[in-house]
């Protein structure tokens, strides 16, 4: 299983990387479905790249786990996403292609040429928490594309502060509550089973600012 040990711990070192490797999750610009399925699919492809992907791409997910874990979220029209999904190494989850880590100076031109994902027209679908699984809230007042980043990162951290396997945790139901301040779940759950994300601060909000709190809910 893999540790939580990053070598670059603080957000300003993170931000400030003049080549920082990233993960880049690529959206479907013409995906129909509700605003909650496409955040749990950036949440299920993100542990499913690991799962699927770090024999053949271990170097690179050792190097971001260690000093980045930065995420970027592209947007993309069908032939741009198939051609991302059949040139760079990567899984699909619905609408959702993740990619295995890139150092930002390699990445492929096509990558260069996608805008990145603010917000696009979709229902909002009221969802409860779940009593197994996995319970995103999230900061609402933040872009999609901020918050796909954020649940993503949040479904990795976990899995591995967890130590559940990421191709168990990629098969766990999963649900999307929106917050005002995700800091006032912290002190509602046992924090042995949440993970919570701290923004470095690149896009949206200042660098500290806790964006999204996961809490696991196992069968007692």
């Amino acid at each position: 299983m893999r540790e939580y040990h990053p070598e670059i711990s603080t957000a300003h070192e993170r931000a400030t990387q003049d080549d920082p490797w990233i993960m880049y999750l690529i959206v479907r610009k013409d995906w129909a479905g509700s605003r909650e399925e496409l955040l749990t699919m950036a949440a299920r492809a993100a542990v499913q790249a690991e799962a699927q992907l770090l024999e053949q791409e271990r170097e690179a997910f050792d190097a971001w786990w260690a000093q980045s874990f930065r995420k970027v979220v592209l947007r993309a029209d069908e032939k741009q996403w198939e051609q991302a999904a059949s040139e760079i190494p990567s899984v699909i989850n619905g609408a959702v292609i993740a990619c295995a880590p890139l150092l930002r100076s390699q990445r492929p031109k096509l990558l260069t040429k996608l805008q990145a994902l603010q917000d696009l027209p979709l229902e909002v679908a009221s969802q409860s928490a779940c009593h197994f699984g996995l319970n995103f809230y999230v900061l609402k007042d933040i872009s999609l594309g901020k918050q796909m980043a954020q649940i993503a990162h949040a479904a990795m951290k976990l899995a591995v502060q967890q130590q559940v396997p990421f191709n168990r945790v990629a098969l766990m139901p999963m649900r999307v509550l929106y917050v005002d301040d995700p800091s006032l779940i912290v002190s509602t759950v046992d924090p042995e089973k949440l993970t919570v994300i701290n923004d470095a601060g690149l896009t949206e909000v200042e660098s500290g600012t806790l964006t999204t709190a996961a809490v696991f809910v196992d069968v007692e």
